[in-house]
């Protein structure tokens, strides 16, 4: 299990990442902190790359999981 925040670390050659789910997808700025504190803690599912190996499609687990929080209910 990897959070968003733990991929973002890991993809140091990303020219851009995108968060995915339910078939769309968002740019995602990993320097900007309050995407990182909204989204960081979220189970990435899977991270596919497109036609540009440079940029990388974290697609979180169907209803949003929070690492601490499995079921997604308020703490």
């Amino acid at each position: 299990m990897v959070t968003v925040r733990e991929a973002v670390k890991l993809l140091t050659d990303a020219s851009e990442i995108k968060l995915c789910w339910c078939r769309s997808s968002y740019p995602f700025d990993e320097n900007e902190p309050l995407m990182m504190d909204a989204y960081g803690d979220y189970v990435v599912g899977e991270i596919r790359t497109g036609l540009d190996a440079h940029v990388y499609e974290l697609h979180i687990a169907f209803q949003p999981v929070k690492v601490g929080n499995p079921n997604g209910q308020a703490d």
